[in-house]
Protein backbone atom coordinates (compact mmCIF):
# COMPACT_ATOMS: atom_id res chain seq x y z
CA UNK A 1 0.00 0.00 0.00
CA UNK A 2 2.98 2.62 0.72
CA UNK A 3 4.42 2.06 -2.55
CA UNK A 4 1.14 2.32 -4.70
CA UNK A 5 1.02 6.28 -2.36
CA UNK A 6 4.88 6.89 -3.48
CA UNK A 7 4.97 6.18 -6.52
CA UNK A 8 1.93 9.43 -7.66
CA UNK A 9 3.79 11.68 -5.45
CA UNK A 10 7.20 11.20 -7.00
CA UNK A 11 5.18 11.81 -10.44
CA UNK A 12 3.68 14.84 -9.14
CA UNK A 13 7.11 16.00 -7.60
CA UNK A 14 9.05 15.92 -11.66
CA UNK A 15 6.09 17.07 -13.09
CA UNK A 16 6.06 20.18 -10.54
CA UNK A 17 9.88 20.63 -11.08
CA UNK A 18 9.28 20.06 -15.03
CA UNK A 19 7.01 22.96 -15.47
CA UNK A 20 8.75 25.00 -13.16
CA UNK A 21 12.51 24.35 -14.49
CA UNK A 22 13.97 27.31 -17.14
CA UNK A 23 11.05 29.75 -17.33
CA UNK A 24 12.10 32.54 -19.66
CA UNK A 25 10.38 35.73 -18.77
CA UNK A 26 11.14 38.50 -21.66
CA UNK A 27 10.28 41.95 -22.69
CA UNK A 28 7.08 43.50 -20.88
CA UNK A 29 4.58 40.81 -18.61
CA UNK A 30 2.14 39.71 -20.01
CA UNK A 31 -1.32 41.26 -18.90
CA UNK A 32 -4.08 40.40 -21.52
CA UNK A 33 -5.99 37.66 -20.07
CA UNK A 34 -7.62 35.91 -22.91
CA UNK A 35 -5.48 33.40 -25.43
CA UNK A 36 -6.22 33.36 -29.67
CA UNK A 37 -5.25 30.74 -31.25
CA UNK A 38 -2.74 30.99 -33.97
CA UNK A 39 -5.35 29.66 -36.47
CA UNK A 40 -8.29 32.22 -36.03
CA UNK A 41 -5.44 35.36 -36.18
CA UNK A 42 -4.59 33.60 -39.49
CA UNK A 43 -8.28 32.37 -40.82
CA UNK A 44 -9.43 35.48 -40.06
CA UNK A 45 -6.43 38.32 -40.28
CA UNK A 46 -8.60 41.58 -40.63
CA UNK A 47 -10.74 40.61 -37.22
CA UNK A 48 -7.06 41.12 -35.46
CA UNK A 49 -4.85 43.47 -36.91
CA UNK A 50 -4.13 46.29 -35.07
CA UNK A 51 -4.82 44.75 -32.32
CA UNK A 52 -2.69 43.25 -28.86
CA UNK A 53 -3.00 39.28 -28.66
CA UNK A 54 -1.40 36.53 -26.61
CA UNK A 55 -0.99 33.63 -28.51
CA UNK A 56 0.67 30.31 -27.12
CA UNK A 57 2.76 27.71 -29.26
CA UNK A 58 5.95 25.93 -30.05
CA UNK A 59 9.01 27.71 -31.02
CA UNK A 60 9.64 26.27 -34.60
CA UNK A 61 12.21 28.66 -35.36
CA UNK A 62 14.74 31.49 -34.01
CA UNK A 63 16.28 34.15 -35.83
CA UNK A 64 20.16 32.75 -35.62
CA UNK A 65 21.60 36.44 -36.33
CA UNK A 66 19.98 38.04 -33.61
CA UNK A 67 17.00 36.59 -32.30
CA UNK A 68 14.78 38.97 -33.33
CA UNK A 69 11.83 36.49 -34.61
CA UNK A 70 10.60 33.25 -33.59
CA UNK A 71 7.85 31.28 -35.85
CA UNK A 72 5.56 29.79 -33.42
CA UNK A 73 3.39 26.74 -34.35
CA UNK A 74 0.23 26.97 -33.28
CA UNK A 75 -0.23 22.66 -31.70
CA UNK A 76 -3.54 22.08 -32.73
CA UNK A 77 -3.32 23.19 -36.02
CA UNK A 78 0.30 23.76 -37.03
CA UNK A 79 -0.03 26.79 -38.22
CA UNK A 80 2.75 29.16 -37.91
CA UNK A 81 3.32 32.92 -37.58
CA UNK A 82 6.21 35.05 -37.10
CA UNK A 83 6.88 37.06 -33.92
CA UNK A 84 9.01 39.72 -34.57
CA UNK A 85 10.49 41.62 -31.37
CA UNK A 86 12.52 45.44 -31.56
CA UNK A 87 16.18 43.89 -30.67
CA UNK A 88 16.18 46.72 -28.55
CA UNK A 89 13.74 45.68 -26.12
CA UNK A 90 14.61 42.21 -25.96
CA UNK A 91 15.97 39.06 -28.12
CA UNK A 92 14.94 35.40 -27.98
CA UNK A 93 17.84 33.74 -27.45
CA UNK A 94 18.52 30.47 -29.50
CA UNK A 95 17.63 28.05 -27.01
CA UNK A 96 13.94 28.74 -26.79
CA UNK A 97 14.18 26.37 -30.28
CA UNK A 98 11.11 23.72 -29.23
CA UNK A 99 10.01 25.26 -26.38
CA UNK A 100 6.41 26.42 -25.27
CA UNK A 101 5.53 30.17 -25.76
CA UNK A 102 3.01 32.30 -24.22
CA UNK A 103 3.66 36.01 -26.52
CA UNK A 104 2.03 39.03 -26.41
CA UNK A 105 1.84 41.62 -29.28
CA UNK A 106 0.37 43.44 -31.82
CA UNK A 107 -1.01 42.03 -35.17
CA UNK A 108 0.72 43.52 -38.49
CA UNK A 109 -0.22 42.90 -41.69
CA UNK A 110 3.38 43.03 -44.02
CA UNK A 111 2.76 43.68 -47.74
CA UNK A 112 5.80 40.87 -49.34
CA UNK A 113 7.64 41.97 -52.67
CA UNK A 114 10.02 39.80 -54.41
CA UNK A 115 12.66 40.82 -52.41
CA UNK A 116 11.32 40.92 -49.47
CA UNK A 117 9.85 37.46 -49.83
CA UNK A 118 13.42 36.33 -50.61
CA UNK A 119 14.85 37.46 -47.68
CA UNK A 120 12.19 35.83 -45.15
CA UNK A 121 12.91 32.61 -47.20
CA UNK A 122 16.92 33.03 -46.70
CA UNK A 123 16.20 33.93 -42.38
CA UNK A 124 13.81 31.07 -41.76
CA UNK A 125 14.86 27.21 -42.87
CA UNK A 126 11.09 26.36 -41.65
CA UNK A 127 9.66 29.31 -43.82
CA UNK A 128 7.38 28.11 -46.89
CA UNK A 129 6.93 30.44 -49.38
CA UNK A 130 4.02 29.99 -51.12
CA UNK A 131 2.24 33.35 -53.28
CA UNK A 132 3.86 36.69 -52.62
CA UNK A 133 1.39 39.40 -50.76
CA UNK A 134 -0.09 39.75 -47.59
CA UNK A 135 1.09 38.12 -44.36
CA UNK A 136 0.85 38.86 -41.00
CA UNK A 137 3.16 38.89 -38.39
CA UNK A 138 3.17 39.47 -34.38
CA UNK A 139 5.50 42.53 -33.06
CA UNK A 140 5.78 41.05 -29.52
CA UNK A 141 6.01 43.37 -26.43
CA UNK A 142 6.72 40.11 -24.57
CA UNK A 143 7.18 36.85 -23.63
CA UNK A 144 7.22 33.74 -21.52
CA UNK A 145 9.18 30.59 -22.59
CA UNK A 146 9.47 26.84 -20.42
CA UNK A 147 10.15 23.59 -21.61
CA UNK A 148 7.27 21.55 -23.21
CA UNK A 149 6.53 18.89 -20.84
CA UNK A 150 7.06 15.52 -22.88
CA UNK A 151 7.66 11.86 -21.32
CA UNK A 152 5.91 12.47 -17.73
CA UNK A 153 3.66 10.57 -17.06
CA UNK A 154 -0.10 11.32 -16.27
CA UNK A 155 -1.36 10.25 -12.64
CA UNK A 156 -4.45 8.95 -12.71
Amino acid sequence: MKVSLFYPIVIAAIHFCAANAQIVKLGEPLGTKETIKVSDILNNPRDFVGKRVQVKGIVNDVCIEDGCWINLKDEASGQMIKVKVDAKEFTFPLEVKDMLAVVEGKVHAVELNVEKAKDEQEESDSAKMKDIGTVYEIYASGAIIRPQLKNIPKID
